[in-house]
């Protein structure tokens, strides 16, 4: 009776833990743009190490922030390759080689990129599942055989997780686990599944100003020429150089840099970066939800409005080689992706005559796994306005001293476009939004969504630029019109109404997008995310915190042989900072964009590097604070 007694209470106490424990699973690499699962993997274990507070309020940002840190402490693993390297460029830097993602430039498409697996991107069929127990306890020590659909596909230890290959999206499955010949553990009904987002839009959706691999600097000064526009002592100043230059005053032009010391692009013409609040939103969907695989296309472009640049050809940037070249319609390049049969879409420049309402048309057939688009992620809106103009007419000095390299930078922050006033681009907004984005709406529906119900399309808002905090008042001041601005004397916040004005013009122009995103198109499926604007109170491009977050712009003292504020060489583009916002001196140090054309001693170029380098969007964590506005609307499109 007592031995009957034991064998039962050993049975009980097995029948209870084998009850308890459980299986956990997850799509292995979730996020399918990152070619290489050991990148993605550390991205989910750095996520997972996040206070639940952050995982909760800020996980984009938080993610960023994380990121940064690790990168520069070298301690994101052996995937991202060599510490130093990335702790000086950033996380990024080890992601943007083509062999490590899924955006193929010289291809100027996706559909051609495979995986690791052999599978095409844009085909999503199978993929591999990481699975383990949880409160597993029982069985440590012992060895566990895994069955998929009652099929043994993986042994090993009970206490570490195992791989269950080539399982189908879409297709449910059933999990078992085995240890000293019992099931200890069962998981019926299981699938994984793909999303598609697309992002579409400019330069704040693109990522300007935030390059994959920065610009490097060497131990080489210029001394660029003022005379042409300014006389008397400062005729002529230092600035750092690019690692490979070697060229000074009155020399002729070798070279701006050697190609590995020049920033780097996941799609240089449109600057389409990785740390873009689009990749951002789509990455932390990915990360946060283990059964399900996202596939991202991004199309975003540095200057595009809705006309040109979404609908109609836009040429962007001006430094890309011939074979990188690709100003289609951000329209057609997704077409070009999605259609089985690419007549009509293969085009990479502009076409005489060439009209969207007619030469762009629908798919004939789309490819299979991708045929339906999840949701649509947009920035627009503010290049139709001349959003740059009035940014110009705010910071460029108006002195007559400074007219003919005012006009030159004025046409190149927007082809052809003169600097305006808020009034006049807030009355611009009310006039062509109506229109402009009826188009869009026509069009994308028309073209894209044919084959399913609706599309969703979340627009995001613009931040605030100059907002120090959040009070009506708190806002950048013209006492400290040059911080983050020093490298060139022309740049300033210098009116006493900019800051204020900017802070009501931003709100301003949101609620006209508003009205034209949610009023006008009224379908219920356009979204208006306006969450991060007043995040960004606080984080203004006029602030700074201190050493490790300089305003200041790196300075030569002849004199004393050294540099004044921080060594040019120590800048990191991407380290945790204060304000969310890349300034002119930032841009400068990170993109480092050159004219070509012009004398390499021409002061002009020391001002071409910082503003068409991305000076007055978002860094990468204002990019993050963006993103997490996004995920709450994106979570509730792509629910089960």
């Amino acid at each position: 009776m007592f031995v009957r007694s034991c064998l039962f209470l050993i049975a009980s106490l097995f029948s209870f833990h084998a009850s308890a424990v459980s299986i956990d699973w997850e799509i292995a690499n979730r996020y399918r743009l990152f070619k290489d699962e050991g990148q993605f993997r550390a991205l989910v274990d750095t996520y997972a190490s996040l206070p639940e507070s952050d995982k909760a309020s800020q996980p984009a940002l938080a993610l960023e922030i994380a990121l940064e840190k690790k990168a520069a402490a070298g301690q994101l693993g052996p995937a991202f390759g060599d510490k130093v390297a990335v702790a000086r460029y950033g996380w990024a830097s080890a992601v943007v080689n083509q062999d490590k993602n899924c955006f193929m430039a010289g291809d100027k498409s996706y559909y051609k990129c495979r995986l690791a697996n052999g599978e095409p991107y844009l085909e999503p069929k199978k993929f591999d599942a990481l699975a383990g127990l949880v409160d597993g306890a029982a069985f440590q020590g012992q060895s566990c055989i895994w069955s998929v659909n009652g099929a043994k596909v993986a042994e090993g230890a009970c206490g570490e997780k195992v791989r269950l290959p080539n399982l189908l999206y879409g297709q449910a499955f059933s999990i078992a686990v085995a240890a000293g010949g019992s099931t200890i553990a069962t998981l019926e009904n299981q699938t994984g599944r793909v999303v598609t987002i697309v992002g579409l839009g400019d330069s704040f959706a693109s990522g300007e100003g935030n390059p994959d691999k920065p610009a490097l600097f060497g131990n080489y000064l210029n001394l660029f020429n003022n005379s042409s526009h300014i006389e008397g002592a400062n005729a002529y100043r230092l600035y750092p150089l690019r690692s490979g230059v070697h060229f000074g005053f009155g020399n002729a032009p070798v070279d701006f840099g050697s190609p590995s010391s020049a920033a780097k692009w996941q799609m240089a013409q449109c600057h389409r970066s990785l740390y873009s609040q689009q990749v951002k939103a789509s990455l932390q969907l990915a990360i946060e939800q283990p059964h399900l695989a996202v596939n991202f296309l991004g199309y975003a472009c540095t200057g595009a409005a809705i006309e040109e640049g979404l609908l109609d050809f836009w040429a962007a940037r001006d430094d890309v080689p011939k074979k990188y070249e690709d100003s289609a319609p951000q329209l057609m390049k997704l077409l070009r992706d999605l259609c089985v049969d690419q007549a009509g879409y293969n085009y990479y420049s502009d076409r005489d005559g060439f009209d969207w309402r007619k030469n762009l048309k629908p798919c004939a057939a789309s490819r299979r796994r991708v045929a339906k688009i999840d949701a649509v992620l947009l920035s627009i809106g503010g290049n139709d306005v001349n959003f740059a103009g009035v940014i110009a007419n705010e910071s460029v000095d108006s002195g007559g001293r400074f007219d003919p390299l005012r006009a030159s930078l004025f046409g190149l922050w927007k082809e052809a476009a003169d600097p305006i006033g808020f009034d006049e681009a807030l009355s611009k907004a009310r006039s062509d939004f109506p229109h402009l984005f009826g188009e869009l709406a026509a069009a994308l529906k028309a073209r894209i969504a044919s084959g399913q119900e609706e599309l969703t399309v979340i627009q995001t808002a613009y931040p605030n630029l100059t907002k120090v905090g959040d009070g009506e008042r708190e806002v950048c001041r013209p006492d400290r019109a040059t911080d983050g601005m020093q490298v060139h004397e022309i740049l300033g916040l210098r009116k006493a109404t900019t800051g204020e004005q900017a802070a009501v013009f931003v709100n301003r122009l949101n609620g006209v997008l508003g009205d034209a995103v949610a009023g006008r198109l009224g379908e219920g499926h356009w979204r208006l995310v306006t969450d991060h604007v007043q995040k960004f109170s606080g984080h203004a491009i006029c602030q700074g915190e201190d050493a490790a977050d300089p305003l200041q712009f790196p300075t030569w003292d002849m004199k004393k042989k050294k540099w004044l504020y921080f060594p040019v060489q120590q800048w990191t583009a991407y380290a945790p900072r204060k304000r969310w916002f890349v300034t002119p001196n930032d841009a400068f140090l990170t993109g480092n964009y050159m004219k070509s054309g012009i004398s390499p001693v021409d002061i002009a170029q020391p001002l071409f590097a910082a503003t068409m380098s991305g000076a007055f969007h978002p860094n990468a964590l204002g990019h993050a604070a963006i993103a997490d506005s996004v995920l709450p609307q994106l979570r509730d499109v792509v629910k089960p």
